[in-house]
C-alpha cells in the first residue's frame, strides 16, 4: 500500500492499494510514500472487528474545533466505511438527502470510537463534522477512515 498528502482545511493523508486509481475531491493522484506498519496493525483490527477487508484508508487531522469537513456523501461504490476516532471529541451530524424523509441525527465521536457506514447510507444521507468553539473541542483530532473502494 501507498500513503499520499493532500492539504484541505483538515491535514489529509491516504493509504490505497497500488492496483486501484483513486480520486479524491474530483482529482487523480499520485502515491509515493510507503504505508506505515502501523496503519497497516490498526487496519488489520478495525478488520478483525468488523469481519470486512478494506482496501483504503484516509487520514484526517484537525487540530481543533475550526477545522471541519463540510455535508457530503460519498460515493455509493464505498461499500462500507469505516471511521475510526483519535483524540478530542467531535460532533458528527447526518443529514437526510433530498427525497428521503428522516430525522437530522448528531453523535459526539469520542477517543477511540469507531463510527461504520454501509448499505444506502450514502444515497440517502449526508454528513458532516462541523466547526466547534475551541471552548466545546479540547485539543487535536486525527480520524482515520477505511473503506472497501471499486476498482476502476
Amino acid at each position: 500500500m501507498t500513503l499520499l498528502a493532500i492539504l484541505t482545511s483538515a491535514i489529509s493523508a491516504y493509504a490505497t492499494t497500488p492496483s486501484l486509481i483513486v480520486r479524491y475531491s474530483n482529482h487523480n493522484a499520485t502515491v509515493h510514500y510507503s504505508y506505515p506498519p502501523l496503519l497497516q496493525e490498526i487496519q488489520a483490527k478495525v478488520e478483525e472487528v468488523l469481519d470486512v477487508t478494506f482496501n483504503h484508508v484516509l487520514l484526517n487531522r484537525y487540530e481543533d474545533g475550526s477545522i471541519y469537513i463540510g455535508k457530503h456523501s460519498d460515493t455509493p461504490e464505498n461499500k462500507v466505511i469505516a471511521s475510526l476516532s483519535l483524540g478530542a471529541e467531535r460532533t458528527f451530524i447526518m443529514t437526510p438527502r433530498k427525497g428521503f424523509t428522516a430525522e437530522k441525527k448528531s453523535w459526539r465521536l469520542a477517543n477511540g470510537s469507531l463510527l461504520v457506514m454501509q448499505g444506502d447510507t450514502q444515497k440517502n444521507w449526508h454528513h458532516e463534522i462541523p466547526k466547534e468553539s475551541k471552548k466545546t473541542v479540547k485539543g487535536g483530532r486525527i480520524s482515520l477512515t477505511f473503506r472497501q473502494l471499486a476498482a476502476r
